[in-house]
């Protein structure tokens, strides 16, 4: 592709994806900016253009393998994005701890089991990626149309992001495809940490145990 194009395409698919924008913690904090989301992916760790989070304020090269990750905001850890927000121009970081999910909501369900999934859910295997073994969660519709449902999985995966696919099987039998949907947004246990989407007062989500301020 010729200089230049593929920016302009991507412009015009997804606005602001090479817009500058800011790199935010997942405790609020702005921590710097970028100069497009495009150059980002959840999980990335170098090239972030930001230092860590250090003990008393102090920074680090977020790139520094040697450096072991801490417990709390204020301790020294490397950096990894754990969302991107192309309408607000936003990229999300945080330790690597801040990359696990276990509630995964999906969205354009494609359902081929044997009549709608229980109002208690249904106990499933389900593949996020295509060369992972299958997980095991709970799936429970959560739309009367019965075209989107949450997932909640038993171990916490990294790595979950908007726009993957999910693939769900049979329990008891792995070979069996139940069906599939697409992924709209993810959390934590608690449901404190939604990269998916802000507070009604635009506030970004904070971490469990962590304080703004």
């Amino acid at each position: 592709m010729p200089n230049g194009r593929y920016a302009d395409v991507v412009r015009r698919l997804r606005p602001g994806a090479v817009d500058p924008g800011e790199i935010v913690h997942v405790d609020g904090t702005v921590l710097g900016r970028h100069q497009g989301v495009i150059d980002f992916t959840i999980g990335q760790r170098k090239g972030l253009g930001i230092g860590g989070r250090g003990i008393g304020g102090q920074g680090f090269d977020s790139e520094d393998e040697d450096v072991e990750e801490g417990v709390g905001v204020g301790d020294t850890a490397p950096l990894y994005v754990v969302a991107v927000e192309p309408e607000s121009r936003r990229v999300v970081v945080g330790p690597r701890r801040a990359l696990a999910r276990d509630t995964v909501e999906l969205g354009e369900l494609n359902w081929l089991g044997d009549g709608p999934i229980p109002a208690v859910g249904l106990p499933v295997l389900v593949k996020l990626r295509s060369t992972q073994e299958p997980l095991p969660g709970l799936l429970q519709s959560s739309a009367a149309t019965g075209n989107a449902a949450r997932l909640s999985l038993e171990t916490p995966q990294q790595g979950i992001a908007q726009g993957q696919a999910a693939v769900f099987y049979a329990a008891s039998d792995p070979a069996r495809v139940l069906g599939g949907g697409w992924i709209t947004a993810t959390a934590d246990s608690t449901g404190s940490i939604n990269y998916a989407a802000r507070n009604n007062e635009g506030v970004m989500p904070v971490a469990p145990g962590h304080t703004v301020g």
